[in-house]
């Protein structure tokens, strides 16, 4: 406790931190200027509160109630169009996605309602894909691609980026 103490209240700390913040807020709240996203930010960000600090929750709900509200999941749903944008796709046209699909509608929404957010890819691993995988040096693990999985992250001051899942199955 006291080593992380005073890194957090070491000066150069505070001064990169204030830095990388500046950073994020300059880069993760960019949208795209089109009418498919003046469409969303009217018919769906309208409904969510502007981002005061304090409020994170209350966005996250309110776009998991609009994802909810809007799409179902999906191995299938289609090609995007090429002149149309992901988001109004999903919300408004297709009502169908998977991962990829929720994980970017609730970024776009996030920024929209002024929360710093971004579409982060990995792979799910949960504690059984560790049996039986000790090797000399560490672990083995062959990890499927029908473990892949997109998620949305928010950036909290003085916390980071913070995972938040919204794609329909993954509450847990």
């Amino acid at each position: 406790d006291e080593a992380i103490s005073n890194i957090v209240n070491n000066e150069l700390f505070a001064q990169t931190e204030s830095r990388y913040r500046d950073f994020v807020y300059d880069n993760y709240l960019a949208v795209p200027e089109n009418s498919d996203i003046e469409y969303i930010k009217n018919t769906f960000a309208s409904r969510l509160p502007r981002y005061d600090g304090t409020n994170i929750t209350d966005i996250a709900d309110g776009i998991k109630n609009i994802l909810n509200e809007s799409a179902v999941y999906s191995l299938s749903p289609g090609k995007t169009p090429s002149q149309t944008d992901l988001t109004y796709y999903l919300l408004v046209e297709n009502h169908k996605g998977y991962c990829s699909h929720f994980a970017t509608a609730a970024s776009m929404l996030a920024r929209l309602a002024g929360v710093p957010s971004r579409y982060v890819e990995g792979y799910v691993i949960v504690p059984e894909d560790f049996l039986d995988t000790k090797q000399p040096n560490g672990y083995r693990i062959n990890i499927k691609d029908s473990r892949s999985h997109a998620w949305t992250e928010f950036y909290i001051d003085g916390y980071g980026w913070i995972p938040f899942e919204f794609t329909p199955g993954y509450n847990e």
